[in-house]
């Protein structure tokens, strides 16, 4: 790899791995929870992830014993601009995301957080909250 695909990486595992903190800090700590809940962009900036821009909605919600949210990625025949893009994946190609393990860097992270701290993929479920 050359030194920009190595930074790419660097940059989408160190957000795993900030996304994977924040879901256990949303499991365990129930003032860092209120906070998510209430204002997503903020506790995850704080927690070292900036995500999109404030075009971007952003909802936290966790599973209940009778609700199961499911993430789903983009619609695929959705054509986004290269702004959109580069705002949406913080600047990086859309390869680059895919190093994540997910086409969408958005998609990935809030699926992470739905599934309690694991590093599952858009679209996955969970079965204990």
């Amino acid at each position: 790899m050359n030194e920009q695909s190595d930074n790419l990486l660097a940059t989408a595992e160190e957000n795993l791995r900030v996304m994977q903190a924040a879901g256990r800090s949303y499991r365990d700590d129930p003032e860092f929870r209120a906070r998510l809940e209430a204002e997503p962009r903020a506790a995850l900036a704080d927690a070292g992830l900036e995500i999109g821009g404030p075009e971007i909605e952003m909802r936290v919600r966790a599973n209940t014993e009778d609700t199961i949210y499911m993430v789903m990625p983009a619609d695929p025949n959705t054509s986004l601009s290269d702004e959109t893009l580069a705002d949406v994946t913080g600047g990086s190609t859309v390869s680059s995301a895919g190093s994540a393990g997910s086409g969408s860097t958005v998609s990935t992270p809030v699926s992470s957080l739905s599934s309690a701290g694991t590093a599952g993929s858009a679209g996955s479920v969970n079965p204990n909250g």
